[in-house]
C-alpha cells in the first residue's frame, strides 16, 4: 500500500503495483506502508482509494514467468514446505483447519512445481503450472488463505487477491464462509457492497490512467511531470514471451472459468493463440 497526502494506492502483485508507487512517490509523495495488504480500518473513507488490474491470461504468464527468473515469494511458497505458514494466516481459523493445511504442506509436491518453472519459454511447463494451479488438490500449496476460502471453489487466485486486498476489511471474513459466497453471483453482490475502490489503473494503459487520476484527485502536473510518467521505466517486470506464445485452446478456457469475475467486470478478452 502505497499512502500520499489525498491517495493511497492498494498494490495487487504482477499488476505493475511496483512501477505505479514510485511514480506516485516521485510525482505527489508519499510513503510505502508494507505492500500487499488491504486498507487499515482508520483510512476508510478518509482518502482517495486506487487499485490496479491487469487481463487475467497475461497476469498468470507474468506470475508465472516471474517465478522462472527466481524471483518473487510466491514460486518460494510452492517450492518449498512451509511449516510455519498458518502463524501469519488472515483470520482466526478453527483447529481442524490448521491440521488440514499443515497435511497439504507435508505432502505438497515441491518437485513438480519445482519443474514448472524449470524454463520460460517452454508454453507446455507453463501449462502444466496453470494446471496445477487451479487443481482443487493444489489450492492449500498457494497459501495466502486461499485454499481456505469459499473463493477457491469457483474462482482463482487473482480474483481471490483483488477481493482480499480492495474489499472493507471488516467485511473479510465473509470470504472464508462458504455459506455467505460459494458462487459468482453473490461474489459480485459482495464487491459491489464492500469494494472500496474509487478509481482503477489498467496495467494495459498505466501510465494514462495515472495521470487521469492524479488529475481528478485534484493533483496539476506539469507537462515535466506528465512526460517522466509515459516515458517511466517499468520495475519488477517478468521477462517472457507474448501471452499467446503460452496458451492453447485448454488453457485459455481454464482461466476464463477461475477468473470469469475479473473478466465480466473489466471486460477483458483472451490472446490469440499462435
Amino acid at each position: 500500500m502505497f499512502e500520499s497526502e489525498h491517495l493511497v494506492y492498494l498494490q495487487l502483485q504482477k499488476t505493475g503495483c511496483t512501477h505505479i508507487a514510485r511514480l506516485l512517490n516521485s510525482t505527489i509523495g508519499g510513503k510505502q506502508v508494507q505492500k500487499h495488504n488491504y486498507l487499515p480500518v482508520d483510512l476508510i473513507g478518509k482518502k482517495y482509494i486506487v487499485g490496479s488490474i491487469r487481463n487475467p491470461w497475461d497476469w498468470y504468464v507474468s506470475l508465472w514467468a516471474f517465478g522462472c527468473n527466481y524471483q518473487g515469494l510466491f514460486r518460494k511458497k510452492l517450492t518449498s514446505r512451509r511449516l510455519n505458514h498458518l502463524r501469519c494466516f488472515p483470520i482466526k481459523q478453527k483447529k481442524y483447519k490448521a491440521v488440514r493445511g499443515l497435511f497439504y504442506e507435508f505432502n505438497k509436491p515441491v518437485k513438480l512445481w519445482e519443474e514448472t518453472y524449470s524454463d520460460v519459454n517452454n508454453p507446455v511447463l507453463f501449462r502444466q503450472w496453470l494446471h496445477l494451479i487451479f487443481h482443487p488438490d493444489r489450492k492449500y500449496d498457494l497459501a495466502e488463505g486461499y485454499g481456505f476460502s469459499s473463493l477457491s471453489s469457483f474462482a482463482g487466485l487473482l480474483t481471490f487477491r483483488y477481493i482480499y486486498i480492495h474489499s472493507n476489511v471488516l467485511k473479510l471474513s465473509s470470504i472464508f464462509n462458504s455459506n455467505e459466497i460459494s458462487n459468482i453471483d453473490r461474489l459480485h453482490q459482495f464487491d459491489n457492497e464492500n469494494n472500496l475502490l474509487n478509481a482503477v489503473i489498467r496495467n494495459e494503459c498505466l501510465e494514462d490512467d495515472l495521470i487521469n487520476i492524479l488529475e481528478k484527485v485534484g493533483y496539476s502536473l506539469t507537462l515535466k511531470e506528465k512526460e517522466k510518467i509515459l516515458l517511466g521505466k517499468k520495475s519488477n517486470t517478468s521477462k517472457h514471451r507474448s501471452s499467446s506464445f503460452y496458451y492453447d485452446k485448454n488453457a485459455i478456457e481454464k482461466v476464463h472459468s477461475k477468473e470469469q469475475f475479473i473478466i465480466d467486470k473489466y471486460a477483458y478478452t483472451p490472446p490469440e493463440i499462435e
